[in-house]
């Protein structure tokens, strides 16, 4: 029978004692931990439960982090399961930290990798226990014999399939609520509550991640003014600026990296990484598109660098399947295809394709602000210059003929859907148990309305 981590939620008390053993195993500094104390409604708004839950890395059988790292950073012990995470291989991206929805991957500024959990795998090999359970007092947090489930799917933890080397217990302890007598005392109005509960931050800023935001949005639009070139009277590619365009993408790609001198390693993960394969097909994508402008511009060059674009495009989409969407909608109006899409058929002043393009995008726009329930004084600005410049120009100045708009027309485009790009990122959600736990207090409060 396999091993790993139990926790009774009935049993904890948030003493934080697995934290400081943690620490104490680790050599770790605060405030970066290996494991973290999470808590349900705390703030104790009266009648709806209260709970704590520790959590470190579960060792996943089918874990994310190790699926989703480009530098194949990330092994597992075969005589103990744990995944282990090597500092020396890490190239610094965050990757595992999107894609882990336990939230235990951390990142170390300090050092530029990741750190997490490794199980106290030498204790485990030894016959021990791990620190942070052998230290518990309450005996909330254990070790021994599981049954491994397919997901753990309790309060506060995800659904996803990954098989996590964790059982719990007596998650059923958040409804135990004490009674109350209503008729003596009043409930918390609603509008109280809200003011309660805050909700936690997110991993994933847009002004922080800006080398991304660039590079993905330069794919695209390099992507349309190649393929643009497959349709006669198209704007010509000018080879040394494509050129120069190719080199800043290759530089943004790096900017984000902890450690960009081992940024090669991003290459060696193919088989399972998405983040692999858009660095590669980038590569590729490159490689062949400078061959075509500047050694053999024969259209079989042409037709194979536009058919890898395509395939960068869809890497880059799936890049970001880790994350959850905070829009509804079946796609983002910053899609890359759709922009390399639009930035094609204005290279190619193919005004029907521009129209049916950009009409697209507005509606995807419209719809996915439509569902936003308040919006700042900035944030609406924000929305209506990029639906002005990125949509509603270029609509008119290509729907109604006005050519000697058409370099005023472009660069509107341009400046609307990078601003669309930003706001994409804003809209990528990462789960962690904070917010999984922050979401089932929010439900519980709604059905008590």
């Amino acid at each position: 029978m396999e091993q790993g981590f139990i926790f009774d939620y009935a049993k904890c008390v948030g003493c934080h004692a697995c934290m400081v053993a943690c620490y104490a195993e680790n050599s770790t500094q605060p405030p970066l931990s290996w494991r973290q104390v999470n808590t349900f409604n705390g703030k104790k708004i009266p009648g709806h439960g209260f709970l704590h839950q520790s959590l470190a890395c579960n060792h996943c059988l089918d874990a994310p982090c190790l699926k989703a790292c480009p530098a194949v950073a990330y092994t597992r012990d075969s005589v103990t399961g744990a995944v282990i995470h090597h500092a020396e291989r890490c190239i610094g991206c965050k990757y595992c930290t999107w894609a882990c929805p336990f939230d235990t991957p951390k990142f170390n500024i300090s050092k530029g990798v990741v750190e997490k959990c490794n199980f106290c795998n030498s204790r485990l090999k030894d016959g021990g226990i791990p620190a942070c359970t052998e230290l518990c007092p309450t005996g909330a947090l254990s070790f021994g014999p599981i049954t491994i489930e397919r997901s753990v799917g309790n309060i506060g933890l995800s659904y996803q399939p990954i098989r996590p080397q964790l059982n719990t217990l007596r998650d059923e302890v958040s409804n135990s609520v004490p009674q109350m007598d209503t008729a003596a005392t009043t409930s918390l109005p609603m509008d109280d509550v809200a003011k309660l509960l805050v909700e936690p931050s997110h991993k994933i800023h847009s002004f922080d991640e800006w080398p991304l935001v660039l590079f993905t949005f330069i794919a695209s639009a390099m992507s349309g003014w190649l393929a643009a070139q497959l349709i006669e009277g198209a704007l010509p590619v000018n080879r040394w600026v494509f050129g120069f365009l190719i080199a800043i993408g290759a530089m943004l790609s790096t900017f984000h990296l902890g450690k960009p001198f081992r940024a090669a390693r991003a290459l060696l993960h193919v088989r399972t990484s998405w983040l692999s394969r858009e660095i590669l097909l980038f590569g590729l994508f490159s490689v062949l598109s400078l061959t075509f402008l500047f050694i053999n511009s024969h259209n079989v060059w042409l037709i194979a660098s536009v058919f890898v674009a395509v395939l960068m495009l869809g890497a880059i989409e799936m890049v970001y399947s880790v994350t959850t969407k905070a829009y509804s909608t079946p796609l983002h109006s910053a899609n890359t295809i759709l922009t390399a899409l639009a930035f094609g058929a204005i290279f190619a002043s193919a005004t029907n394709i521009v129209v049916v393009t950009l009409a697209t995008k507005a509606i995807l726009y419209l719809l996915r602000k439509a569902n936003v329930r308040t919006m700042s004084a900035m944030y609406s600005l924000t929305s209506l210059v990029r639906f002005i410049l990125g949509c509603f120009v270029p609509m008119v100045v290509f729907a109604f003929g006005h050519s000697q708009y058409y370099w005023a027309a472009l660069a509107s485009f341009t400046l609307g859907e990078l601003i669309d790009r930003f706001d994409y990122y804003n809209d990528l959600r990462v789960e962690t148990p904070t917010h999984n736990l922050y979401k089932s207090l929010l439900s519980r409060l709604m059905r008590g309305r």
